[in-house]
């Protein structure tokens, strides 16, 4: 079962809505890509996540959507 969260918010610069989609761990967040790709346009990528880690759902994204924009981020040193 996917189980994702969606918030509206508002971009500051210009007003325009936007919509954040939150997922649990990499699978699932392919699995809400997969649905939501044409409206996505910037994912904020954790390198150590549960069930399938960043590098391996930065490819998953990538075959879905090649031109996707990601930023990868960890809390590592």
């Amino acid at each position: 079962m996917l189980t994702a969260s969606l918030h509206d918010n508002w971009v500051f610069s210009n007003r325009e809505p936007y919509s954040v989609y939150t997922a649990a761990n990499g699978h699932l967040g392919v699995q809400l890509f997969q649905q939501e790709w044409p409206s996505i346009r910037l994912i904020l990528l954790d390198i150590n996540m549960p069930v399938m880690n960043g590098e391996q759902t930065y490819k998953k994204l990538q075959q879905i959507a090649p031109d996707v924009k990601v930023i990868v981020s960890s809390s590592l040193s």
